[in-house]
């Protein structure tokens, strides 16, 4: 509950006055996937590469797509995706054109993608 109420007071208290199709917002909470004390000493992947936690198991960060037609007054669904394998929420927005797709199905809400193992082979289930 922490984390939705995070996610949606960061999106109101930007104000959010969208240009174009949408807007991207970037943020970080101590209540996403990692850092986890499972990962503080790396972990062996999917591949069998050894990966460290820099890079791969420490980042909190979060995107939130505010679509244009956001009516903070209104009901608000929060969508949330988390990235698969070799990915993170980077490459997925943009390889999957997810914010351009959330946009445009005219839903009032805001798609929230949390940072989960990066470019990993990891299925961890998380904190």
């Amino acid at each position: 509950m922490k984390f939705l109420f995070t996610c949606c007071f960061v999106v109101f208290a930007l104000g959010v006055a969208a240009q174009g199709a949408y807007r991207v917002l970037r943020f970080t909470s101590a209540h996403n996937c990692f850092p986890d004390t499972a990962r503080d000493r790396g972990h062996v992947d999917g591949d069998g590469k050894n990966l460290p936690r820099e890079g791969h198991y420490d980042d909190s960060s979060l995107l939130a797509v505010v679509p244009a037609g956001f009516r903070p007054g209104k009901a608000v669904e929060l969508v949330f995706w988390y990235h698969g394998w070799h990915n993170s929420i980077d490459t997925a927005l943009q390889f999957y054109g997810l914010a351009r797709q959330f946009a445009a199905s005219g839903r009032n809400g805001v798609l929230v993608l949390a940072e989960a193992a990066k470019n990993a082979a990891d299925s961890y289930g998380v904190k």
